[in-house]
């Protein structure tokens, strides 16, 4: 957990950081943060993939920040928490929907939003009233309360696990063909074999690997730091290209004493992708073992 000290006077926003994977990750979101003058009081955490700041709103609004941290990082941010805002969800009858939200708002409700067809979003200042005096105060709407939508920041995890496992997939389903094409005893037909790997190979660096270039390239840019993106830029990169050449020299009659090997970069971006999805797994798993609401009963026997 990485903290820096200090006092501010704004606002204050709970981030959920999708894309950290190690603490070299944790390093430079922090030291986007601390570059940052409007943004004090910063914590940042790996395991639970999140940053916490207070920031100065004379300065610079929380939209504004988030695409300075988005732009410097390459992470992507979502806001799971701001400022002393509480929200309490609740269902009305269809026939008092348009009623409820025209009514006049009580002292402490600050917005009234709607969640779901079913739903609204009722924010508050608990300061100066409570989710109970809400209900009472809007009891001739029928007022009940409405199931809590899951954790924010586990929602985010789970965004990002399904991004994962979505590029671990497309990267598996293209280089397996290669694997097969290098490996199995095929009929011999090195021409067919070597376009088609090419093909497949050239899509898996394009589609696969293309967003490692963009983070280490920018990482590099900004912050002047070797990430691990830039290690795996550079070693699929270097098969990928010498087996472009050596396809090259092949398909003009004069191959190469080593011919090319796109087996090794596809294989290697898989292996890279795997890697990514369980860690973020196992991220998602230690997050819901410490998530209070995901430790909470989902309902509840008040006495009065």
């Amino acid at each position: 957990m990485g903290e820096k000290a200090g006092a501010s006077e704004g606002g204050h926003a709970v981030l959920a950081i999708k894309g950290m994977t190690c603490v070299g990750c944790e390093n430079k979101l922090a030291r986007i943060l601390h570059g940052i003058p409007a943004i004090s009081n910063i914590k940042t955490s790996l395991v639970l993939c999140r940053a916490e700041f207070d920031f100065d709103e004379s300065a610079a609004d929380l939209a504004t920040l988030i695409q300075l941290i988005e732009k410097g990082s390459g992470f992507s941010a979502e806001v799971i928490d701001i400022g002393t805002t509480r929200e309490v969800l609740v269902s009305v009858p269809t026939a008092l929907q348009d009623e409820f939200l025209a009514s006049t708002k009580p002292v402490g409700v600050e917005d009234v939003t709607r969640f779901n067809k079913d739903a609204f979003r009722v924010s508050y200042d608990p300061r100066t009233i409570g989710a109970r005096e809400i209900m009472a105060l809007y009891k001739t709407f029928e007022p009940t309360l409405a199931p809590e939508p899951p954790d924010p920041a586990l929602a985010a995890g789970a965004k990002h696990i399904r991004y994962l496992a979505a590029r671990m997939v497309v990267s598996a389903v293209l280089t397996i063909p290669v694997l097969v094409m290098t490996w199995a005893p095929l009929p011999p037909n090195p021409r067919a074999y070597g376009i088609a790997s090419l093909v497949l190979a050239t899509i898996v660096q394009a589609a696969i690997t293309g967003p490692f270039y963009i983070s280490s390239f920018k990482s590099l840019w900004l912050t002047h730091l070797v990430e691990v993106e830039a290690l795996i830029v550079l070693s699929t990169t270097a098969a990928y290209v010498y087996s472009v050449v050596a396809f090259a020299f092949e398909m003009a009659g004069r191959p190469l004493s080593t011919g090319e090997f796109f087996e090794t970069s596809t294989l290697l971006v898989t292996l890279i992708m795997v890697g990514q999805f369980v860690s973020a797994v196992s991220r998602q798993r230690a997050i819901e073992a410490i998530s209070i609401r995901s430790l909470q009963a989902r309902t509840a026997l008040v006495v009065l």
